[in-house]
């Protein structure tokens, strides 16, 4: 995975944990343009769903 898509998912990530923001806005703010690939790209990064990073905060 590249450098930037990284430090892009460790802000997703941040910010699932710290904010109540819907996955959609996350996305817009961290420049996904489809939730949908993010959701992938996250579940492929982390072994878990972001829906299921939110719950463990």
């Amino acid at each position: 995975m590249e450098f930037q898509q990284r430090l892009r998912l460790a802000l997703v990530r941040d910010l699932l944990t710290e904010t109540a923001l819907p996955l959609s806005a996350i996305a817009q703010r961290t420049g996904f343009r489809d939730p949908r690939h993010l959701r992938r790209l996250y579940r492929a990064r982390y072994g878990v769903a972001p829906s299921d990073s939110r719950i463990s905060r």
